[in-house]
C-alpha cells in the first residue's frame, strides 16, 4: 500500500504519534549531505533553466522539461511548508489530541499523497522523455512522430494525474471509512502488483521505496538537467563564477538575463558546432 496510507494506519494503532523516531534520521550524515546537495543545486537549476528556456522551446521535449521544472518547484514548496508545520506542531502546540491533531495528520496524509502522485507522474514522463531522446539521437528523421504539441502533452500529463489521483482516492476511501478489504479489492483489480518473497513486510518495502523516490527524483531531475550536455554544464559553471555566484544563489527566483555575449561565445566556441547552430 501507499506510504501515506501506512502512516495513517500507524497513527490509528497508537494513542499519541511520536516524532522522536524522526530525529535520528535527521542527524544522519548521508541525509545531511543529500539536503546540502538538494538546496545548493536548486538555484543553479533555476538559473540555467531560465537562460535556456527560449532555446529549449524549439525542442520536441520541452513540454516534459517544463513540467519537470514546475514539479521541482512544487516539491520544494511542499517540503518547506511541511517542515514549517512540523516545527509549529512540535514546538508551539501543546494540545496533541482532538481536532488539532486530526487536522495535522490529515494534512500530512494529503501532502504525502500529492508528493507520491508527483513522483509517479514524473517517473512515467521520464520514460517518455528517454524514448524521445533515443529517437532524436538515433532516428533523427522521425522527429515529427514524437513532436507532441503543447496541448497534446498537457492532456497526457493531466490524464496521468487523474489516474493516479483516483488510485490515491481508493486508498483514502479505505483509510477513513474502514473499508480496507473493499479498497484492497479495487486496488488489486486496477493496479496489479507482483509479490516477491521478501524478508520485510511488502507494504513497508513499497512505502520505503516510494518515500525514497519522492526524496530523490527532484534532486536527480536537477542534476541530470545540469549535466545532460556540455552547454548546460558550462552555463552553470559561468553562473558559479565569483562575480555571478551571489546573484545565482539569492536571485534564482527572479527572471535572469541571458549570459553575456563574451560568455556565450566562449561556451559555443568550445562546444560541438552542430549543437549550437541557430535555426534560420
Amino acid at each position: 500500500m501507499d506510504f501515506s496510507y501506512n502512516i495513517l494506519m500507524s497513527y490509528e494503532n497508537r494513542t499519541e504519534y511520536d516524532f522522536s523516531t524522526v530525529e535520528p534520521i535527521l542527524d544522519n550524515y548521508i541525509l545531511g549531505s543529500y539536503i546540502l546537495l538538494a538546496f545548493t543545486s536548486f538555484p543553479c537549476y533555476i538559473n540555467v533553466y531560465q537562460k535556456n528556456k527560449e532555446r529549449d522551446k524549439r525542442s520536441a521535449v520541452f513540454p516534459i522539461i517544463d513540467h519537470f521544472f514546475k514539479t521541482v518547484i512544487a516539491s520544494y514548496f511542499f517540503v518547506v511548508v511541511g517542515f514549517c508545520f512540523y516545527l509549529i506542531y512540535k514546538k508551539l502546540i501543546d494540545d496533541r489530541s482532538g481536532a488539532i491533531e486530526t487536522i495535522f495528520l490529515l494534512s500530512i496524509f494529503i501532502a504525502l499523497a500529492i508528493i507520491a502522485i508527483l513522483c509517479e507522474v514524473n517517473q512515467i514522463l521520464l520514460s517518455i522523455l528517454s524514448t524521445q531522446r533515443f529517437i532524436l539521437y538515433f532516428l533523427p528523421g522521425s522527429e515529427k512522430c514524437i513532436d507532441f504539441s503543447e496541448k497534446t502533452m498537457k492532456k497526457i500529463i493531466w490524464s496521468l494525474y487523474a489516474l493516479l489521483s483516483f488510485e490515491e482516492a481508493i486508498i483514502l476511501y479505505g483509510a477513513f471509512f474502514n473499508k480496507v478489504q473493499t479498497a484492497l479489492k479495487i486496488y488489486v483489480i486496477l493496479m496489479p502488483i507482483i509479490y516477491f518473497s521478501l524478508d520485510a513486510p511488502f507494504d513497508q518495502i513499497v512505502s520505503c521505496c516510494k518515500l525514497t523516490d519522492a526524496a530523490m527524483i527532484p534532486t536527480l531531475s536537477q542534476v541530470s538537467y545540469l549535466g545532460c550536455n556540455r552547454r548546460n554544464l558550462q552555463t552553470m559553471l559561468v553562473s558559479l563564477k565569483p562575480k555571478n555566484i551571489l546573484k545565482t544563489l539569492f536571485c534564482a527566483c527572479f527572471p535572469s538575463s541571458k549570459a553575456t555575449s563574451d560568455e556565450l561565445y566562449q561556451m559555443e566556441s568550445t562546444a560541438d558546432p552542430a549543437a549550437v547552430q541557430i535555426p534560420g
